[in-house]
């Protein structure tokens, strides 16, 4: 009876044990992290004497709230770096990437090798990096700071005028751009992203223009002056027409064909001043200018001629000139000068016969004509144009200011 107690008890006591260990915990594993972790590369496996070639380093260092590594980066600037017996030309640091636990940085040197060694596999020294690591026990409490440690990157071989050196026994891919190219690849995409949006800003802005020019047309006619030739070029030909008239009725008189061409002409100059319309129609090739018309070059691109014809008359000249402000008094005594000149021209050309066609007073008028139209041209010359639709601004701009 005892005998199978004591074994009970021992079965209840293995069951108990076995339990327990079932129950109990997985045993933590610690991951050793490397603290710093580098490595470079070269830009070519073999190179010539003289001929620069680059040398990218890029490390990777420990960087969390508890422990940061701390290198000693000034020993790897370009202007204290050594790596007999090769010469470092030049050099720069990219700029530092992060992630949650990691901190990345690279620099980018450029090398040569200036010696007498040809044909041989060269090293790139081994390079010594001192570092020390800063542990927190909480987030907010002062780091303590380990004693300095140093990390060897291994010698780098590189080829004299020669294709691989024979230690390296695998075949090497393209290398993976650096991180300033990187960056300069987000910062080119961030532009072309900018200029994109405003491209469909400017897009949205056409478009909204357009439907509203299509509302304004479907709500009412909209009239509108088809201009081929501009105002200082109708002017110019004004000028030339009336020139052409003043040699020929030197040379052979004064005919009424003469003075219905100079009529025509001071017409179209009239109108052009009380901003009357001028009428512009595209001349075909070949098609001669009727009778009050005057032919001038249409404006680029379209080329080609254009012919006008201005519809002023000395009753129309006489009701602008009427219209016009005090202010207005050198405008006035043009417009009283081109009616008088106007009103000869026409008698001379559409009066009855030749015989009493008045030389000296059709001279007078051609030439208080040309002096008008001298006047008429330095006030539509472009900069003339330009200060006066300034001034017309900034009066408006005056205007609702003090309306408001």
């Amino acid at each position: 009876m005892h005998t199978k107690l004591l074994c009970l008890g021992v079965a209840l006591m293995a069951s108990t044990a076995a339990a327990s260990a079932q129950n109990a915990p997985a045993p933590v594993v610690n991951v050793e992290v490397e603290p710093i972790a580098c490595y470079w590369r070269t830009g070519s496996p073999a190179v010539r004497i003289g001929q620069p070639f680059t040398l990218v380093l890029t490390c990777s260092v420990l960087d969390t709230t508890a422990t940061t590594v701390v290198p000693d980066q000034s020993q790897l600037d370009p202007g204290v770096l050594q790596v007999q017996p090769f010469e470092v030309l030049r050099g720069r640091q990219a700029q530092e990437l992060r992630t949650a636990n990691r901190r990345f940085f690279q620099y980018d040197y450029t090398l040569r090798y200036i010696g007498e060694e040809i044909g041989k596999d060269l090293a790139i020294p081994p390079l010594t990096i001192s570092y020390r690591v800063q542990s927190r026990v909480r987030p907010d409490s002062a780091a303590v700071e380990s004693r300095e440690r140093e990390y060897i990157l291994p010698a780098r071989p590189i080829r004299i005028l020669s294709l691989v050196p024979p230690v390296v026994s695998d075949i090497r891919d393209e290398p993976p751009p650096t991180l300033a190219a990187i960056e300069a690849r987000r910062f080119r995409a961030s532009v072309l992203r900018i200029v994109s949006w405003m491209l469909f800003a400017l897009g949205g802005v056409i478009a909204v223009w357009a439907l509203v020019g299509i509302a304004r047309t479907r709500r009412g006619a909209v009239t509108a002056v088809v201009r081929h030739a501009s105002d200082a070029a109708i002017l110019r030909g004004v000028s030339r027409e009336l020139a052409d008239v003043g040699r020929e009725s030197a040379a052979t008189g004064w005919t009424d064909v003469l003075a219905a061409r100079a009529g025509a002409a001071l017409r179209i100059a009239a109108s052009l001043d009380t901003s009357h319309p001028v009428s512009q129609t595209p001349a075909s090739l070949g098609e001669p200018a009727a009778g009050g018309q005057l032919r001038v070059p249409a404006r680029w691109p379209r080329g080609g001629d254009v012919l006008l014809s201005g519809s002023m008359t000395t009753l129309t000249l006489a009701g602008a000139r009427e219209l016009l402000r005090p202010a207005e008094s050198r405008r006035a005594a043009r417009l009283a000068a081109m009616e008088e000149a106007l009103a000869s021209l026409t008698a001379a050309a559409y009066g009855r016969g030749t015989a009493g066609l008045n030389a000296d007073r059709l001279d007078d008028a051609l030439a208080a004509g040309t002096r008008e139209l001298s006047a008429l041209r330095r006030e539509h010359t472009w900069i003339a144009t330009k200060l006066r639709g300034l001034a017309r601004t900034v009066s408006g701009f005056r205007t609702r200011a003090w309306a408001r």
